[in-house]
């Protein structure tokens, strides 16, 4: 079963599936993913090449030039990792090596590719291969999080009565609050 594809950048009907999103389960190469570069001219002149073929998850394919950039768990760490297939020569090497996290993600872009690992945002420049960490900053102004008064009188989840019935403990919003039978002014705040 197909489950993505991409015309090649030299605008050719190359066209690159990833077969399936199977797990690979050691044991059972059968769910392994991988990748088929397919040239169809015609529909009755139809070739494919598995460029991928192993007892490893291969998928999100990228093309740049005559490279096929693909995320891959086929490392000695069983890490999702990007590697390259070079179209030209055949060959396929690793080019990320993550040995705590998996990538995540992957998008390419003219001369960049960004991915997740580990929470994090990568860039890897295309020409060299070379990844950097993207800073993130997420601009608030934080007002949900400051302190204030809120009405709480229908959010109350649980209230108890003192035994001797001068006090009341309830509980609202993740917060306790005992208070006298008083006046509601005349309570104190619990941890």
């Amino acid at each position: 079963m197909e489950s993505s594809g991409t015309v090649s950048p030299d605008g050719t009907d190359d066209r690159l599936h990833a077969k399936d999103h199977a797990r690979f389960v050691p044991g059972n190469d059968t769910a392994a993913a991988g990748l088929l570069i397919s040239t169809c001219s015609t529909w009755k002149h139809y070739a494919s090449e598995n460029v991928t073929e192993r007892d490893a998850n291969d998928d999100q394919p990228m093309w740049h030039g005559s490279t096929l950039y693909f995320a891959s768990d086929r490392g000695p760490d069983l890490r999702y990792n990007i590697w390259a297939y070079d179209q030209n020569t055949g060959d396929t090497r690793q080019v990320t090596n993550f040995e705590n996290f998996d990538i995540h993600f992957p998008a390419i872009g003219p001369s960049e590719m960004v991915f997740e690992a580990g929470g994090t945002l990568y860039l890897m420049d295309l020409e060299s291969e070379e990844t950097r960490p993207v800073d993130v900053d997420v601009v608030t102004d934080q007002t949900s999080l400051k302190p204030r008064t809120e009405n709480v009188n229908d959010l109350i989840q649980n209230a108890f009565i003192a035994p001797d019935g001068k006090r009341v403990l309830f509980q609202a919003r993740g917060d306790t609050v005992l208070c006298s039978t008083g006046t509601w002014p005349d309570h104190e705040s619990l941890p």
